[in-house]
């Protein structure tokens, strides 16, 4: 009896855990198999193939939660330009296995079926589909599919080529960016080429990329759109205008834009004169107040801002008692998105006449604002002077009043500069032979330097010219004590023929030309005697006078200002001082001499290195107008015309020559070309 009750309880026990065991791998299985059809949607679209090329056919299926495909309505949204509906709907039943092979399992769901045709590339949307069978009502989600050219079959996307939002009305006159994009890019590469034609009736440049660089999202994709190429278009003239399909070429395939008209209008009246279009502001600046007279001053006028900066006209003053010299354009502007950004400035030089009153005015300068729609005006006030005359006959004596003729014996001894003899620089013997005296003998001979020095001064005086002018001087001052002056000049001009190094001669001869009025000859004979005799305190004192009597400022440089023959002197003073110190230095060898030596060389290297800077000077390629007008012309010969007058007596240096014309550059640092018959030349080419 106790076995059996024993046994009994333990089969109770089994039988729980049994039916514990089968309820949870039954709770179990229900949840593997309850798990995909929670997660599996109840509508779902495809498209394939995955690549779709322009011309071929693509399917659109839908598979939907309905128990019978029969009861199925369909509401389907509008085609996207491009695509062609070829077949469909077609609905069927279909099987859909769900899960792994392992544990697959086989739901029946409605199948609905389409065909189309793409007939362009493009990034297309199709919208969605509502199926119902009046119990359920499903929607699918819009999808988006690329069709690509067959020439882009390599690309995932398709690729276009735009212009960048290109307006339909602009107005004669103003500058309008032409951007040339390139649409769905996969990577940043340059095109191969890029040609258009330029469009008619206006000004075409190209510019820099005006364009930015765009990232766009395709699914999971990014694509770029960039900017390629830009130019800027200005129109002249009104009527309609036709931008012209530009051509891309990348790798193997080409992509063109389409052309876009434009009408262009013509400017507000307002504007006309000036055919402004942006965003400007003007401003106005006078230098070297008051002008003096025969002196510069300058007239700036400055328009900055953003717009047609490379079409727009200049406001254009007009002078009273005022004589222009010299226009210079200067302009710093860059391409932008309206225009051009930057600046215009035209710089007048201008010279003082006689008038007692001076004026300057600026007319009003309009342009038309696009941004705001408007015509705005900006006025300058009127700019008067009094005049400041150079001189009041009181303050200073004239040319003639201040210098007189130099004597016969002055004129007799005149020298040629020593720097320029050749025998002069035997006076470095003493230096030379004083060191090699201390080579050979170890020690220095004070009296071989002596007698070499005696020697050097003997030769280089022996060279000396001499002159015999006595008799002629001294007609050639008698007949200008008589006031024969014409005469007189004739003298001295032969005299000059016979001594053309004699200084004097053409010091003398300028004085004469000044008393008869022939400025440029004056002014060419002063600068002679400067030629020749650079140092002269006298001849410079007497050009500088003259050439301000006459108003002529800013000349181009007739000497150095400094004295050649000063530092030549400095030079072999150095050079022998320097020789004697190292000969007392072969026996002694001292630190402290050797770098007196390099010290005394270095500075006697400095004074040589003047001497010839000053000679360059004096000799360099320079001339003088003797006329009273010189013609000056942007172009060589006959067929330029006049573009500016050159007053007499002005200063000029030669550049370069075209037949009978030189190219020329004034003291203002004006060039231009001028009949070579105006000129006298300082150096002998006349």
């Amino acid at each position: 009896m106790v076995f059996f009750g024993k046994r009994k309880r333990e089969l109770s026990r089994r039988l729980v855990i049994v039916l514990i065991s089968a309820i949870l791998t039954g709770v179990l299985l229900s949840a593997q198999d309850n798990s995909p059809e929670q997660e599996e949607p109840r509508i779902t679209v495809e498209v394939s193939p995955e690549k779709i090329i322009v011309g071929q056919r693509f399917d659109l299926t839908i598979f939907g939660d309905f128990p019978s495909y029969r009861n199925v309505a369909i509401k389907e949204p509008p085609l996207p330009d491009g695509i062609a509906l070829v077949g469909g709907p077609y609905k069927s039943a279909q099987t859909v296995r769900v899960g792994d092979m392992a544990e697959a399992r086989y739901i029946k769901k409605t199948r609905i079926y389409y065909k189309f045709k793409v007939d362009k590339p493009g990034i297309y949307t199709m919208g969605s589909f509502i199926l119902s069978d009046g119990e359920t009502t499903l929607e699918t989600d819009s999808v988006t599919f690329p069709a690509v050219a067959f020439d882009e079959r390599s690309f995932k996307y398709p690729v276009f080529a735009n212009w960048y939002s290109l307006p339909d009305e602009v107005m004669v006159g103003e500058t309008i960016p032409l951007i040339l994009e390139m649409v769905n890019l996969e990577s940043l590469t340059f095109p191969d080429s890029v040609q258009i034609d330029p469009p008619a009736g206006g000004m075409f440049e190209r510019v820099n990329a005006l364009g930015e660089i765009t990232v766009k999202e395709i699914g999971d994709d990014e694509v770029y759109l960039a900017p390629i190429e830009s130019w800027l278009y200005t129109p002249t003239a009104a009527g309609r205008i036709k931008i012209p399909a530009a051509s891309v070429k990348m790798g193997n395939i080409v992509r063109s834009t389409d052309s876009h008209m434009v009408n262009v209008v013509s400017s507000p009246i307002e504007i006309q004169a000036t055919g402004a279009i942006g965003s400007f502001s003007l401003s106005v600046e006078v230098e070297n107040l008051p002008p003096l007279k025969g002196q510069e001053s300058l007239l700036r006028v400055l328009v900055e801002g953003e717009g047609n900066l490379n079409y727009l006209i200049m406001p254009v003053p007009e002078f009273s008692g005022i004589s222009l010299i010299d226009k210079e354009e200067i302009s710093d502007y860059v391409p932008s998105r309206s225009g051009y950004s930057g600046y215009r400035e035209d710089v007048y030089r201008l010279q003082v006449g006689d008038d007692a009153n001076l004026t300057i005015d600026i007319p009003p300068w309009s342009w038309y604002n696009r941004s705001a729609g408007t015509v705005e005006t900006e006025r300058t006030d009127l700019l008067k002077f009094s005049n400041v005359f150079f001189r009041e006959e009181t303050e200073e004596p004239s040319f003639g009043d201040q210098f007189e003729l130099l004597s016969a014996d002055e004129v007799t001894n005149q020298r040629k500069p020593f720097y320029n003899i050749a025998f002069y620089y035997l006076l470095m013997l003493p230096g030379v032979i004083s060191v090699l005296t201390a080579l050979i003998r170890k020690h220095y001979d004070a009296r071989l330097s002596a007698f070499s020095l005696l020697l050097a001064l003997f030769i280089s005086s022996s060279s000396l010219p001499l002159s015999s002018m006595g008799e002629e001087l001294e007609k050639a001052e008698r007949l200008f004590a008589e006031n024969r002056k014409e005469e007189s000049l004739a003298v001295y001009s032969g005299l000059i023929s016979e001594n053309e190094t004699n200084s004097a001669l053409y010091f003398n001869q300028a004085l004469i030309e000044h008393e008869l009025g022939k400025k440029g000859n004056g002014v060419y004979s002063l600068r002679k005697a400067l030629n020749l005799k650079p140092g002269s305190r006298l001849y410079q004192k007497a050009l500088a006078s003259v050439e301000r009597e006459y108003g002529l400022e800013r000349q181009v440089r007739a000497t150095s200002g400094l004295s050649p023959d000063l530092f030549f002197l400095l030079f072999l003073i150095l050079f022998n001082g320097g020789a004697l110190i190292i000969s007392f230095n072969i026996r002694k060898r001292k630190m402290e001499l050797t770098i007196l030596v390099i010290m005394v060389f270095f500075a006697s290297l400095v004074s040589l290195g003047i001497v010839f800077y000053s000679h360059f000077i004096s000799v360099s390629e320079t001339a003088v107008v003797t006329v009273p007008e010189g013609e000056l012309k942007k172009v060589p010969g006959g067929s330029g015309g006049s573009w500016l007058s050159l007053q007499e007596g002005t200063a000029v240096l030669v550049l370069s020559r075209s037949g009978d014309s030189l190219l020329i550059r004034t003291g203002y640092g004006l060039e231009g070309w001028i009949d070579e018959s105006s000129l006298l030349f300082l150096n002998g080419e006349n």
